[in-house]
C-alpha cells in the first residue's frame, strides 16, 4: 500500500496545480455510494461481513449491499473464468500462500472509451487471483470495480465494488457475489482507481478507491465469506482496466495511455515471478509497452506495466 501511495502522490502532483477543485465523476451517483470524499487513506474497514463507505467526517459507514438479484439480472452471462481474454500481466508465488493483492490503474492520456456490450463509459478495474482447486471443483476470485453509466438491457445506471467468488468447474456454477453501490463514474486524462483484496479470519475483503481530478479519493470496502476457501489458495494476483463483464471489450480511442500496478502480498515474501500469462474474461484494446518487475518490500511484491495506444 504504501508503494502505492508514493505511485500515486508522483502521479498526481503535476496535474493538480492546473485542474480545477470540481468533482467530475460523470453522472449522479445512486444508491447508497455517496460520502464526503478524503484525500488520504482511511483508517482500516470494518471486519464483520457487509458493505461499507467512508466518510471524511464520520469515517467508516456500515450501508446496505447491492441485492444479490441486481448482479444477475444486470450481468446475466459469463463474468469470466479466466479462458476468453488476452493475456495480462501479473504476479505469482510458490511459497509463502498469499493474504494478499492490489491493482491501481491510473490515466496518462485519455480520448473516449466504449464498452462492446455495454456502451461508453462502460469498463471494469479487475484484481484477479489464480484458479484454485478445493475438493473436485475449481473455483477463482475477483476484486473489482464495475462501472456501468448507461440506460441499457432494461436498468438504470450502477456503479458497483464487488467481491466475485466463481465456480469455473465444473459448470454452472454457484457463483457468489457482494457488492457495495459506488459513485458512478466518467474517465478522464487523469482517472485512477484501486482494488485490494486480502483473506483474513475467514473471510475475503475488498478495499476500493476512485479518485476524481482534484485528487479527492472515494473509499468503499466488502467483507464476504470466503466461500470457496481463497485462503491457503492464492497464489497469483493479475489485472488492469478491461470491459464490465460478460466477456465484453473496452475499446479506447487514441491516443490514451494509462498505467497499472499489480502487486501480491505474504508474511515474509521476498521474490515473485512475473509475465503476461494470466486471463480474464474481459478484454481491451490497448497494447503493452513497458512492464517492469518493481521487486519487493514490506511482504509485499510488484509489477508496473504501462499501456497505449
Amino acid at each position: 500500500m504504501e508503494r502505492l501511495n508514493e505511485r500515486r502522490r508522483l502521479l498526481w502532483a503535476p496535474v493538480l496545480l492546473v485542474l480545477s477543485l470540481q468533482v467530475l465523476l460523470g453522472v449522479a451517483p445512486i444508491g447508497n455510494a455517496t460520502s464526503a470524499p478524503s484525500q488520504s487513506a482511511p483508517s482500516p474497514p470494518p471486519s464483520a461481513v457487509g458493505c461499507y463507505q467512508y466518510d471524511a467526517s464520520t469515517g467508516w459507514t456500515s450501508v446496505e449491499c447491492v441485492p444479490s438479484t441486481a448482479f444477475t439480472e444486470s450481468v446475466a452471462d459469463d463474468e469470466g473464468g479466466g479462458t476468453s481474454g488476452p493475456p495480462i500481466y501479473g504476479v505469482s508465488i510458490n511459497s509463502p500462500i498469499a493474504t494478499s493483492g492490489e491493482v491501481w490503474v491510473g490515466f496518462s492520456k485519455f480520448t473516449a472509451e466504449s464498452d462492446s456490450k455495454w456502451g461508453q463509459n462502460s469498463f471494469s478495474i479487475q484484481l484477479n487471483t489464480n484458479v484454485f482447486d478445493n475438493g473436485n471443483s475449481q473455483y477463482w476470485d475477483q476484486f473489482t470495480v464495475q462501472n456501468e453509466p448507461n440506460y441499457i438491457n432494461g436498468h438504470s445506471p450502477f456503479a458497483w465494488a464487488c467481491i466475485q467468488q466463481l465456480v469455473v468447474y465444473p459448470p454452472p456454477g454457484s457463483d457468489t457475489e457482494k457488492c457495495v453501490n459506488v459513485i458512478i463514474q466518467s474517465m478522464w486524462s487523469t482517472y485512477s482507481a484501486m482494488a485490494e483484496g486480502t483473506t483474513t479470519g475467514g473471510n475475503l475483503q475488498g478495499l476500493y478507491e476512485i479518485c476524481s481530478p482534484s485528487g479527492n479519493c472515494y473509499w468503499y470496502s466488502v467483507t464476504a465469506t470466503d466461500k470457496y476457501g481463497l485462503a491457503g489458495n492464492w497464489l497469483e494476483s493479475s489485472g488492469t482496466v478491461l470491459g464490465f463483464g460478460g466477456r465484453s471489450k473496452a475499446s479506447f480511442t487514441s491516443p490514451t495511455q494509462e498505467a497499472t500496478d499489480i502487486s501480491i502480498g505474504a508474511s515474509g515474501l521476498n521474490a515473485a515471478n512475473t509475465g503476461q500469462s494470466w486471463d480474464s474474461g474481459e478484454s481491451n484494446n490497448l497494447s503493452y509497452s513497458s512492464a517492469n518487475y518493481a521487486g519487493c518490500a514490506s511482504g509485499s511484491c510488484w509489477e508496473d506495466t504501462t499501456s497505449s495506444n
